[in-house]
């Protein structure tokens, strides 16, 4: 069963650096994940298999649908949220899903400690002086 797990590697490392890039996770890259995974899962685990992946998408598609419509969350990230949920099943696909979540919830402290202290705002402010300068 190792083999969904190198695919969950592979699709994550790919998206995490597409999104850097361009800040967007392609389509290309989720959709055969959502649309092949089951039908392997099928062959590799049975029909077990296949309801854990097919439930893993929809868990872990629920909450990030949601967050999309609000405006809150981009279609791309939904996509590959279901695609770690089709590889990974429910359980572990959740677990991703919240790791993310609370590490989004960490920059995000972080960032407003940031531009709300002085120190880090000023020398934000003369960093983009500098800057300028050149």
């Amino acid at each position: 069963m190792a083999l969904p797990f190198i695919a969950l590697l592979v699709l994550t490392l790919v998206a995490a650096s597409t999104d850097v890039r361009s800040g967007l996770i392609p389509n290309w890259l989720t959709l055969p994940v959502v649309l092949v995974a089951p039908a392997a899962q099928l062959v590799l685990g049975g029909s077990s298999a296949l309801l854990s992946s097919l439930l893993g998408g929809l868990a872990c598609g629920v909450v990030p649908a949601c967050l999309f419509r609000a405006g809150a969350m981009g279609g791309g990230d939904v996509k590959l949220l279901v695609a770690i949920g089709v590889l990974a099943g429910p359980l572990i696909g959740l677990e991703v899903q919240l790791i993310a979540y609370n590490v989004l919830v960490a920059f995000a402290v972080v960032g407003l400690a940031r531009s709300a202290h002085p120190a880090w705002r000023g020398a934000r402010d003369e960093r983009a002086r500098s800057a300028r300068e050149l």
